[in-house]
This record gives C-alpha cells, structure tokens and sequence, in this order.
C-alpha cells in the first residue's frame, strides 16, 4: 500500500482478471490497476476503461465509466461489487466476467 499525503490517503495494486470475451479482446488474462484504499466498482471501472481501452464497448461501456449490462466484477470470489465503497488490501482480485455465459 502506497499513503500518498499526510492524510493517510493510500493507493493498492489491484489485479483484475479477465474471462471470456474481456480476455480475447486484450489477449491477457490480468491486468494491473491502482486504486484509492477505499474506493467502489465505478473507481476500479474507471482506472480499468483508462488502463486498458480495448475493454471498451466489449466488456465497459464505450466511454469506459461502465460495465455492460451482461458484465459483473466480484471481489476475490466473496462479493459481488456495486455502488458502495469497500477497502482495498494489497493482494484483492477482482474478476470481471460475463454473467450470462459465467465468464
């Protein structure tokens, strides 16, 4: 974990894995993204639409500062991700999936 101020304001590294389309698109099975700590879905997308354009349209929006509806991103297996924040650690996964074909 990086604190990038005095106020204890932290990036993680976080690696997002890809399945399905998301993973023929970019030709890569994982992709590397850093996030605020406390941060929400609509962050990780973000940084993921800026990080690696060739998700957009197929797996983020067009503009990349959304998923496509048949898309979903689950933290480390445990929860699926939505408009709430949660804190990041060191290590997380998110998996970025179809969740009509299951990925």
């Amino acid at each position: 974990m990086v604190c990038t101020n005095k106020h204890g304001h932290c990036t993680v590294e976080i690696i997002v894995e890809l399945f399905g389309l998301a993973k023929m698109a970019t030709g890569r099975s994982e992709i590397s993204i850093r996030l605020p700590n406390i941060s929400s879905a609509k962050d990780a997308i973000n940084a993921l639409g800026t990080h690696c354009k060739e998700l957009n349209g197929i797996a983020l929006s067009n503009d990349g500062s959304g998923l496509m509806e048949s898309y979903t991103m689950n933290l480390n297996g445990d929860m699926f991700l939505d408009d709430r924040t949660v804190t990041f650690k060191p290590g997380d996964r998110i998996l970025l999936f179809s969740s009509q074909a299951g990925g």
